[in-house]
């Protein structure tokens, strides 16, 4: 149980440092002042990915972690920012 608790930490830690790099992006392009509802939905599911990840649960860190990253990724795309 420990190696799989600690490949859900990997997964997990994984998962949110992609979705700050695609947050990251799209506040680099301007995202809050040109997409500030989908930079500031991004921003939200972040913070509640990371205190998921604190709190211990992986799989609600991961899916918010996902969250985040799909909606920077329309702020990016609004901002101009490339489809990245």
């Amino acid at each position: 149980p420990g190696a799989m608790k600690n490949g859900e930490n990997i997964r997990a830690t994984n998962a949110i440092s992609n979705a700050r790099a695609s947050f990251d992006r799209a506040k680099a392009a301007g995202a809050e002042t040109k997409a500030p509802a989908d930079y500031y939905m991004a921003e939200a599911y972040l913070d509640k990915a990371d205190h998921e990840a604190k709190e211990g649960d992986n799989s609600q860190a991961r899916h918010f972690a996902d969250q985040s990253g799909k909606y920077s990724s329309q702020a990016l795309q609004k901002a101009g920012g490339g489809a990245k």
